[in-house]
C-alpha cells in the first residue's frame, strides 16, 4: 500500500491561463451588466467611481468563487496530505480571513451601492422635476411669446392709429388757424362798422335836430293852416249866402268874387294881426293876473262869499292848468318816444341795406371762392333774421306808440275843450263878481 505524501495541489499554468481568460470574460459581463444598468438609470451613468467599485466587487466576488472552488476540488480529488495539514489549516484560515474580510468589504460596498442607487433615485426625481420644470418654462416662453406677438401687433395698430390722429390733428390745426384768420378779419370788418355807425349816429342827431325844427316850423303852419280853414269856411259860409240871395246875377257873382279875394286878402292880415295879438294877449294875461289879485283883494274886502268863489275859481283854473301842463308833457313825451323809434327804424333800414349790400358781394366772392363764402353765409343769415325780427318788434312798437299818440291828442283836444269852457265860465262869473 503506497503512502500519499501530503502536498499542496499546483495549479497548472494552462489551467490559470484559463481562469485568467475567465476573469475577463467575467469582467466583460460585469462591466456590459454595470452599463446596461447606467443606460437604465442615467443618473449614474457618468460616475466613474461607481463604476470601478462594482467592478472591483464583482472582481472580489469571483475571486472568492475561484478558492473555494479549488478548496471543493481538492477535497473530492484528496490531494492533501496529512503531514502538510498544518499549513494547509494555516492557508485555509488564511483564505477563510480573507474571504471574511472580503465579504466584509463586499458588504461595505453593497451598502454604498444601496445608497447610490438611492441617491441616483433621489436625482431622478430631481432629473424628472426639473424637466417637467423645463418643459412647463417652455410652454410659459411659447406663452409669453403668443402674447408678445399679440402686443406687437396691438403696437403696431396703436401706431398706425397714432399716425392717423396726428393728421387729424394737423388737419384741425389748420382749420382752427383758418378760422382764427376768418374771425380777424371779421374783428376788423366790425371795427370799420363800429366807426362807420358812429359817424352815422352824428349824423343822425344833426338831421335829427333839423327834424326838430321842421317839426316846431310845421306845427306853425299846421296852426296857420287851421286859422285859414276856419276863415276861409266862414267866407264860404258868406259865399253860399250871398250866392243863395244873389244867384241870378252874374254881377253878383263878380262882386262876390272880389269880396273873396277881398277877405282872403283879408285873412292874411287877420293872421298877421293874430300873431300880434297873442303876444299882447299874452302881456295883458299878465296884466289880468295882477288886476285879478288886486280885485280879489279888494272883492274880499267888500264880500267873503264871493272871495270864496273867487278862490275857488282860481284854483279850479290852477288845476286845469296843471292838467294841462300834464297832457302836453306827456305830448311831449309820446313825441320824443315816437321820434327815436324813427330813428331807430331809420337806423336798422340802414343796417338792413349795409347788410344786404354785404350779402351781394358775399354771393360776388362766392362766385370767386364758393369754400369761405359758404362758411360766413350762416352768421349774415342770423344777423339779418336778428335784425328782421328787431324790425318787426319796432314797427308793432311804433304802432303802439301811435295809437298811444292819437289816443293822447284825443284827451289833449278834450282838456283843451274844457278848459276853454272853464276859462269862459270863469271870465263870466270875474264879470258877474265885478258887476256886483
Amino acid at each position: 500500500m503506497t503512502s500519499r505524501h501530503p502536498c499542496f495541489y499546483r495549479v497548472p499554468p494552462q489551467e490559470l491561463h484559463g481562469r485568467n481568460h475567465l476573469t475577463e470574460a467575467t469582467q466583460t459581463k460585469v462591466l456590459n451588466t454595470v452599463i446596461s444598468v447606467k443606460r437604465t438609470s442615467p443618473a449614474l451613468c457618468y460616475e466613474p467611481d461607481f463604476i470601478w467599485k462594482d467592478t472591483k466587487l464583482a472582481s472580489l466576488e469571483r475571486n472568492i468563487r475561484d478558492l473555494e472552488d479549488e478548496i471543493q476540488t481538492m477535497k473530492t480529488n484528496g490531494l492533501l496530505h496529512t503531514d502538510g495539514r498544518g499549513e494547509e489549516f494555516k492557508q485555509m484560515e488564511v483564505y477563510k480571513n480573507h474571504s471574511k474580510f472580503m465579504k466584509n468589504k463586499i458588504d461595505l460596498l453593497k451598502q454604498e451601492v444601496v445608497k447610490k442607487e438611492s441617491e441616483s433615485m433621489t436625482l431622478q426625481t430631481k432629473l424628472d422635476a426639473l424637466t417637467n420644470q423645463n418643459s412647463d418654462c417652455k410652454q410659459h416662453i411659447e406663452v409669453l411669446k403668443e402674447s408678445l406677438t399679440a402686443k406687437e401687433h396691438r403696437a403696431c395698430v396703436l401706431q398706425t392709429e397714432v399716425d392717423a390722429l396726428r393728421l387729424r390733428l394737423e388737419e384741425r390745426e389748420s382749420f382752427l388757424n383758418k378760422k382764427s384768420k376768418q374771425i380777424q378779419d371779421l374783428i376788423e370788418e366790425k371795427g370799420t362798422l363800429n366807426s362807420e355807425i358812429c359817424d352815422l349816429k352824428d349824423m343822425l342827431e344833426v338831421k335829427e335836430k333839423k327834424i326838430k325844427i321842421l317839426q316846431k316850423k310845421a306845427e306853425n303852419l299846421q296852426e296857420q293852416l287851421k286859422d285859414r280853414d276856419k276863415q276861409l269856411d266862414s267866407l264860404g259860409d258868406r259865399m253860399t249866402s250871398l250866392q243863395a240871395d244873389s244867384s241870378n246875377t252874374d254881377t253878383a257873382l263878380i262882386t262876390l268874387e272880389e269880396a273873396l279875394s277881398e277877405k282872403i286878402e283879408e285873412a292874411e292880415m287877420h293872421k298877421n294881426e293874430n300873431k300880434e295879438l297873442k303876444s299882447k294877449l299874452a302881456s295883458l294875461q299878465e296884466r289880468l293876473s295882477e288886476k285879478e289879485a288886486c280885485e280879489a283883494e279888494h272883492v274880499a274886502r267888500w264880500n267873503p262869499e264871493l272871495s270864496e268863489r273867487l278862490q275857488v275859481l282860481q284854483a279850479e283854473a290852477v288845476r286845469h292848468k296843471e292838467e294841462e301842463e300834464k297832457s302836453n308833457a306827456e305830448v311831449q313825451r309820446v313825441l320824443a318816444l315816437l321820434r327815436e323809434l324813427q330813428s331807430e327804424r331809420l337806423e336798422q333800414d340802414k343796417r338792413i341795406i349795409e347788410l344786404e349790400r354785404q350779402v351781394k358781394e358775399q354771393n360776388q366772392k362766392q362766385s370767386v371762392n364758393p369754400g369761405q363764402a359758404g362758411e360766413m353765409t350762416p352768421n349774415t343769415q342770423r344777423q339779418m333774421d336778428d335784425l328782421m325780427s328787431a324790425l318787426d318788434k319796432t314797427r308793432k312798437e311804433l304802432d303802439v306808440t301811435k295809437l298811444q299818440l292819437s289816443s293822447t291828442q284825443n284827451t289833449l283836444t278834450e282838456r283843451d275843450n274844457e278848459l276853454s269852457r272853464i276859462r269862459a265860465d270863469h271870465s263870466k262869473q270875474l264879470t258877474e263878481i265885478l258887476q256886483l
